[in-house]
């Protein structure tokens, strides 16, 4: 059986994503709660109302992070208490820790949306989310960015950034079996009732034959896509930068990584 996808969307409520990390806050005060902005079924949802202090304006870098972690005695529909990943500005994601059905969280970033802060707290609190029933992917090329995913499904014909960097030495269809291997090892342990990957590079995948090729990473498992969307114009000027940094042309083929049209 395909695995079964739902979408939660959240929507940075400023137009300035302030990445944040505070490593010593992890709190177990029940949590206040907030407007619901999305759903993806019972074990996720999305929350537009920061639990953290904002902060000032203009102030980025990793020694200025700040993320929230709580747990909560509230259910969600009923399912069990939760625990919250709280960003300042831009909302907040619970899940559930007792679930009848195991389910696989995918955070597909987009880019320039706070992904580098989500995937470094996730893994330095790996053992403690564990203590929930919550296991954070190690991948196979960076342990905490899971370019592997994208890089395994996205069409021979297309390129990212880190295709580019592996150049000839990069094999799809090889990655791909490795990939799929390593992910039923996760699938097969019966310690954790929510897996969860981040990769941004999965915002890349347009095409169904990609798309097909990353539900088959997932068989018979429910799927939860995470996505970040940040205010447009904002979101290009930052994207445009990071291109440039890397030494790469901006592109108006919509196919491209590289693509910064204003639609």
């Amino acid at each position: 059986m395909p695995a079964i996808f739902g979408v939660c969307i959240v929507v940075c409520q400023r137009a300035f994503v302030h990445q944040y990390l505070d490593l010593a806050h992890l709190s177990k005060k029940a949590d206040g709660g907030g407007l619901g902005v999305a759903s993806a079924g019972p074990s996720l949802r999305g929350v537009a109302t920061p639990c953290c202090p904002p902060a000032p304006l203009g102030v980025m870098g990793r020694s200025h992070r700040r993320i929230c972690v709580r747990t909560s005695r509230r259910h969600l529909d009923g399912l069990g208490p939760t625990i919250m990943i709280c960003h300042p500005m831009v909302g907040s994601l619970q899940i559930a820790t007792e679930v009848a059905v195991r389910r696989v969280i995918l955070d597909i970033g987009t880019h320039k949306t706070g992904s580098t802060s989500r995937q470094e707290f996730l893994r330095d609190h790996a053992a403690q989310l564990r203590e929930f029933g919550i296991e954070f992917y190690e991948g196979s090329i960076l342990p905490s960015n899971h370019v592997d995913l994208h890089m395994c499904c996205m069409d021979d014909d297309r390129l990212s950034p880190i295709k580019l960097e592996q150049g000839k030495k990069f094999n799809r269809r090889e990655l791909f079996e490795r990939t799929a291997d390593r992910i039923a090892s996760y699938l097969q342990h019966k310690d954790w009732s929510t897996l969860v990957f981040s990769a941004e590079g999965l915002s890349y995948l347009i095409n169904d034959s990609e798309l097909e090729r990353l539900a088959e990473l997932f068989p018979d498992v429910e799927v939860d896509v995470v996505v970040y969307l940040r205010d447009k114009g904002h979101f290009l000027a930052s994207y445009k930068r990071q291109l440039a940094r890397m030494g790469i042309e901006p592109s108006l083929d919509r196919a491209s990584f590289a693509y910064v049209g204003e639609d």
